[in-house]
């Protein structure tokens, strides 16, 4: 079942949307843009989506909610598996109804390298692991350890149980280039952060305005921020995919 609806209403602020372990999708109030940038893991301000020439993406701000069909996701089946399946499931679903079309192109890029600091790695072990979050675990609704991390530039990151992975994943929404976790590190950890300056000017409204904070100016930056985990952004060059957008339209009908 695919339900998407224009919103006639938008309001940036509070854009949100969420894979649920059931192969359920709910996006709310969301861009397009964004909503793409889900289905392929990019962030959502991300320099690794970008439009072929002639290519106009629709200005239209949507709620959509899709489920899977019986049996797509079944019990015991491993995190990392089961949001690939969804982000492949929202794939097709922009193929089927967006018309949405995609090719990757390799190309040299400025990025930003996360690898293990020179000093003792301070970051915090979690009470919980993969396994106190599986099907047989606490769900994510009732307790926050299953690899939810939540937060960001203004407030700090919060996360009970989640990866490094997760943790770059999350932060390159904020970075002024793409950052590649070279850690090496898979474990699971507590990562609680203070708030941080923008790496570049904030995310444009509808309007093209950029929602400047004068708070800005009196945080820590982002390199301070990994540096307190024993952790390093280190400026590199690096050969990443690049994802052209060669096609886009108007969803079909419900």
């Amino acid at each position: 079942m695919t339900s998407i609806k224009p919103n006639r209403s938008p309001d940036l602020s509070k854009s949100h949307f969420q894979f649920f372990r059931s192969g359920r999708f709910v996006a709310t109030n969301l861009p397009l843009i964004r909503i793409i940038a889900a289905a392929w893991n990019l962030p959502f301000q991300s320099q690794r989506l970008t439009l072929a020439p002639g290519v106009k993406m629709p200005r239209e701000v949507y709620d959509i909610e899709a489920t899977a069909e019986e049996g797509a996701f079944p019990r015991g089946l491993a995190t990392e598996q089961r949001v690939l399946r969804m982000r492949l499931m929202l794939r097709t679903l922009l193929e089927d109804r967006f018309k949405l079309r995609v090719h990757a192109e390799p190309q040299e890029r400025p990025v930003y390298a996360l690898v293990v600091g020179k000093d003792v790695l301070k970051l915090e072990k979690s009470k919980f692991q993969d396994q106190d979050c599986g099907d047989n675990g606490p769900k994510r609704l009732t307790n926050p350890a299953c690899h939810f991390l939540n937060g960001g530039q203004d407030v700090g990151l919060r996360g009970a149980s989640v990866t490094i992975a997760q943790v770059v994943e999350r932060v390159q929404n904020f970075t002024d280039r793409p950052l590649l976790d070279k850690t090496g590190l898979t474990g699971f950890y507590d990562i609680q952060t203070d708030a941080w300056a923008p790496l570049r000017l904030r995310q444009l409204d509808l309007d093209g305005v950029a929602d400047n904070d004068p708070n800005d100016f009196e945080r820590q930056i982002l390199f301070n921020v990994f540096e307190k985990l024993g952790l390093r952004m280190e400026p590199q060059k690096a050969v990443i995919d690049v994802f052209v957008i060669d096609h886009i339209e108007n969803p079909s009908e419900n």
